[in-house]
């Protein structure tokens, strides 16, 4: 099975997770980038990039995605904006040809409630079975990502095992 891991990374949390599910299900990874910079400051960044999800602006992309015919399944990898899925993603998921491939979804937020952004996800993924919701290390439920993460890389291999 050729699985093709999607994500996009502000901060390198979202990144970490990809390159350690791809060491885990030999995926091809793919980090998606924008035209323009996010800007430098850390305020900046949570203005800038919540003003671009809840406004439901689909920024430029700079790189194009492998072909989703290329692989059997995509998972996808973002961080969560006010709530909402990182403004590069929407991008990404406004071509029906890659959502019909997503199975499976990790999500990074600050604050811990991710469930506005996975239900959404689940209206644009016809086939999303797998998701997983983590915190950033400030947030002290950051303590259960292990134990998440965990279960969420079983359940990506099970269906592997299962489908092939």
């Amino acid at each position: 099975m050729k699985r093709l891991i999607l994500y996009y990374s502000l901060t390198g949390h979202t990144r970490a997770a990809a390159e350690q599910l791809a060491a885990q299900t030999a995926a091809t990874l793919c980090e998606i980038r924008t035209v323009k910079p996010m800007p430098t400051s850390r305020f900046s960044q949570i203005m800038y990039g919540g003003m671009l999800s809840s406004f439901g602006i689909c920024p430029k992309l700079a790189n194009e995605p492998p072909a989703a015919e290329d692989f059997d399944e995509i998972i996808l990898g973002l961080p969560v904006w006010a709530g909402k899925c990182a403004a590069p993603i929407r991008t990404l998921l406004k071509r029906k040809e890659l959502c019909d491939k997503v199975t499976a979804v990790f999500t990074y937020s600050g604050s811990g409630d991710n469930s506005g952004c996975v239900r959404q996800l689940r209206q644009w993924l016809p086939h999303l079975r797998e998701t997983v919701s983590l915190t950033d290390e400030s947030n002290p439920l950051s303590a259960e990502n292990d134990q998440k993460w965990s279960a969420f890389t079983e359940a990506v291999l099970a269906e592997k095992e299962v489908r092939s």
